[in-house]
Parts: C-alpha cells; structure tokens; sequence
C-alpha cells in the first residue's frame, strides 16, 4: 500500500496539474472501484499538496458533488470528506483559486438532485462571505439562480436558498430590488399558496421580521391582482398572530396607543391589510384598536349585507383562541374597562350561525363574564331570528378614546376607514363579477 505522505514529499518534481487532471478523469468512471480510487487519491493530494491544487477546486467540486447523488455510500463519504476539506481551506486559499470557474461549477450543481443542490447552496452561503460583490455580480441583475431554486427545489432546499438570500440583502438597493423579484415570484406558479408560509417565515428568522413585513406591505399596498394581494395579507396574518420569532411585533404593535413606534407599525400595515376584512380584524385586536374594529364590521354590515361574508366572524372567534390574544381574555375580565372590546364581541357573535361551533364558543366566552353595574343594552342576533342575547349589560362610552387612552397624536381613524372600506368595496365587486353571489361565502370568508 502506498504512503501518501512519504510519496508526495519525495516526489518534489511531481506535475500536479496532470496529476490532478488524471483523477479527475477517473473519478468520473463508471466502474465504481476505480472512481474511489481515483477519489481517494484526490483527497490525499488535497492534504499534502494543497496549495498546488487550489487552481483545481472548480472541476473538484464539480466531481465530488455529482458523487453526492445515487453514489455507493464508501464513495458519498470520500466526496464528503473532500467537499468539507476544500471548504475549511477556502478561506486560506482564496486567492489563489477562480471565484468565477468555481460559481460556474456551482450552478451547474444546482441543476441536479437535491443533495446536490443543497450542498451547492451551503457553498454559495460561504462564498458570499468571502466574495460577496462577485458573486452577487454572478447571480445577475434579476438572480434567475436564486428565484428559479425557491420554485422549483424542494421544501428542504428553500431554507438554504433564503438563507443565501439574506446574505446578499446587504443594502437598501439589494434589499428593494430582491423583495420587488420575489413578490413577482410569489405572484407566479401559485408559489405564495405552496410555499408562501415557509418563505416568509425563514425571512423573518434571518432577518428583521419587522422590516420583512413593511417590504411587504408596501408592495402589496399598490398591486392591482385584488385576490393575490387579499390571499398574501391573510398568510402574513397568520404567520403574525401565529409565529413565535414575531413576537416582538406583536408587542410592539399592541403599544399602537400608547407609543409613536407602534402607531407608526400600525399604520404601515394597514393600508395592505385592508385587502383581508379577517385580518384587519385581527390587526386591530393585536392593536387594541377595538372601537375602530367595531367600525369596521359595522360598514361592512351597512354598506351591503352582501358583504358580511367578507368579514370572517368564524375565523376570528376561533384566533381569540390563541396565545397572541391572551390579552384579551385578561382585559375582558377588567371590571368598567374595555367596552369596545365586549361590544366587538356581540358583533361577531351576531354574525354567526346559532349552531355553529364558532357561536358556542363565544357565547361561552360571554357567559363566563363577571356582571359588571352599567347601562343594560340588548343586542339582536341576525342568525337567531328576532331573539336578544342579553349575557352582558355593557355601557355605552361617551367618547371612542374612554377605553383607549389615545389622547395623544391620535390616529385618524375615520380616514383608515374610509380606505378600508374603499378597498373592501372595489375586492367585493370584482367577487361579484367572477361568481354567483350565493357562492361568496365559501370564496372569501
């Protein structure tokens, strides 16, 4: 057997280049034996010729990643073994291999398997620490690569994608440009339904997810596809009501009355989430917002009863449910306070069916209430026929900030409407136009 440490140091006339040319020519055999030895020879010299062989890690890693699919698994090992090798001598290196062979070899991976494809990615993430202008210079002005891989990779390749993403976003320019491309991305082959929730959410992990929503709210502010623009406000919804990496901007936002930061969240995302009637709900209700809440289910109610379906009321019920509303549940229990709160309730209640799950549970919820000493008011629920549901005596406020305490630089709650409701209007007609009315509920509620 031969020692490899012995021989290469006493072959110092040793021609690496055709040595190294030699290898990889066998490592690319069809007869598996003489592949892993050819492999096996690739990694020694690797070890005691390194500095010799940085100028051949291109065609290298070209071999050793197409070992990575369908490959005995003594030879998946010994690629393995190379590809790490190379990647912890990279740095050292550097100079005195080919940034651009080595990305063209790298693309040419991710064309194949997965394995494949998400070592290939591991490599970009490196590479764009070490030659970040170059290779976003590569990638091209519209980062075909990057967008075609969050399409049509697998769900295990897309967090290694986004995270090479998060590594260019470096500047403000990047960070438009890419935000602009992938919001057409997730306008195209039903990516934002398939993979939308993943897409989002890695964002908002690897980044600052209250940026990430802003980007977002923007550009769904000014597109005109109305349902793509309902259907992407509602997945951003519930990643924010449901997400723990949001947290922040759910406290954040429930400081909507009280602090200039959570105003100015609250009003950067309300423009977009006026295209979704559940979620600006449900915004609202995060916000502490409840009279403005209450307003919005009433317009909709008002303004055709057509439109009630839009608001959701089943949905909401059930996100009362959740720990990002445990305020809620708490403040429902604070004797003379929060009336607007008890009152948005009654709306929904009245808005559900009597036998349905939804109303039982909030009518539970009701029930459960202390009875508070106040100004009785009944409330007729629309799906019991003329019936009065009067769990609750609730008093009525004088003015909207009794419960809120937004008495300074107050929001403009009467203009918010008026935009929701200019929105809700123009999305309820364009359903209107698509499909029979009676089928509005199944397509929008």
């Amino acid at each position: 057997t031969c020692k490899f440490p012995n021989f290469f140091t006493s072959c110092k006339g040793l021609n690496f280049d055709h040595l190294a040319k030699s290898l990889l020519c066998f490592a690319l055999s069809n007869d598996q034996f003489t592949q892993l030895t050819a492999l096996t020879w690739i990694n020694e010299l690797r070890k005691f010729g390194k500095h010799q062989l940085a100028s051949h890690y291109s065609d290298i890693l070209a071999v050793v990643l197409h070992c990575f699919s369908n490959a005995p698994k003594n030879i998946c090992e010994i690629a393995h073994e190379i590809n790490e090798g190379i990647r912890e001598e990279y740095p050292v290196l550097a100079e005195r291999s080919n940034i651009n062979t080595i990305l063209s070899a790298l693309t040419r991976g991710l064309r194949l398997g997965k394995d494949i494809q998400i070592e290939t990615w591991r490599w970009i993430i490196e590479l764009l620490s070490w030659h970040r202008a170059e290779v976003i210079s590569y990638f091209g002005e519209n980062f075909d690569s990057l967008m075609k891989a969050l399409s049509d990779s697998s769900d295990k390749v897309v967090p290694f994608v986004l995270k090479a993403y998060a590594r260019i976003v470096g500047d403000a320019e990047l960070f438009h440009r890419l935000f602009s491309l992938l919001f057409q991305k997730l306008h195209s082959d039903s990516l934002l339904d398939r993979r939308g929730f993943l897409i989002v959410s890695h964002l908002c992990a690897l980044l600052n997810a209250e940026q990430v929503y802003r980007k977002f709210s923007s550009l769904i502010e000014g597109e005109d596809n109305l349902e793509f623009a309902s259907e992407f406000v509602q997945k951003l919804n519930s990643i924010l009501i449901t997400s723990s990496n949001l947290a922040s901007m759910r406290a954040l936002l429930k400081q909507t009355l009280v602090s200039a930061a959570g105003k100015d969240l609250f009003l950067s995302l309300y423009s977009s989430w006026c295209h979704s009637t559940r979620a600006t709900i449900s915004l609202c209700l995060l916000s502490q917002v409840y009279r403005h809440a209450n307003c919005v289910i009433l317009s909709m109610v008002e303004e055709d009863r057509m439109m009630k379906p839009l608001i959701g009321a089943t949905i909401v019920v059930f996100w009362l449910e959740l720990p990002s509303f445990a305020h809620i549940k708490q403040q429902l229990l604070e004797d003379g306070k929060n009336v607007w709160l008890k009152k948005l309730l009654y709306h929904l209640i009245m808005l559900l069916p009597r036998n349905s799950e939804a109303f039982k549970l909030l009518l539970g919820r009701l029930g459960s209430l202390p009875k508070h000493n106040s100004v009785g008011t009944q409330f007729e629920c629309a799906s019991c026929g003329h019936q009065h549901l009067e769990i609750l005596q609730l008093a009525d406020p004088d003015d909207e900030n009794q419960d809120t305490g937004n008495t300074k630089d107050a929001i403009d709650f009467a203009s918010l409407l008026k935009k929701f409701m200019h929105i809700q209007r123009k999305f309820f007609n364009h359903l209107k136009t698509k499909m029979p009315l009676q089928h509005l509920k199944s397509a929008s509620s």
